[in-house]
Order: structure tokens, then C-alpha cells, then sequence
């Protein structure tokens, strides 16, 4: 997570507690779905989209997590 951190703010152009935060919102999202880089993004984010927690989530943090997992996924790609 620290090597992912490191590539937001290097990369994406974040802050140190933006990248931390979209670490954070990443787990998150793992604790819902599989995470699996064998996936393609969107079956993963389809997938999110069905869980009843993700729905209970607001609009906001909902967005907040689908941009943790594109970015771990650009991150996953470039390494």
C-alpha cells in the first residue's frame, strides 16, 4: 500500500493525506469486493455496484471508492 501511496502522489499528483485517503478508500472498497487484477475494472466496479452495502453508501463516498479502485487499477498497470 505504501509503493501505491508513493504513485498517487507522484504520479496522480496528490498530497501525502490524499493519497493516504484514497489508500483508506481502497480497503474499503476491498472489504465489499475481491479486488482481483485479474478482473477487468469495470466487472469489478459492477460488482460493487450490486453489494447492499455499497448502495447504503452515500452518493459521494460511493464515487469516492469507484475512483480508489481505477487508480489502484491505472497503478497496477504501469507497474
Amino acid at each position: 500500500m505504501k509503493e501505491f501511496r508513493e504513485w498517487l502522489k507522484r504520479s496522480a499528483g496528490l498530497g501525502d493525506r490524499s493519497a493516504k485517503d484514497v489508500a483508506s478508500r481502497l480497503r474499503r472498497a476491498s472489504r465489499l469486493v475481491k479486488v482481483d487484477s485479474a478482473m477487468d475494472t469495470e466487472d469489478v466496479l459492477h460488482k460493487m455496484a450490486k453489494h447492499p452495502e455499497f448502495k447504503a453508501l452515500s452518493a459521494t463516498v460511493r464515487s469516492q471508492l469507484r475512483r480508489a479502485v481505477k487508480l489502484h487499477r491505472d497503478f497496477a498497470a504501469r507497474k
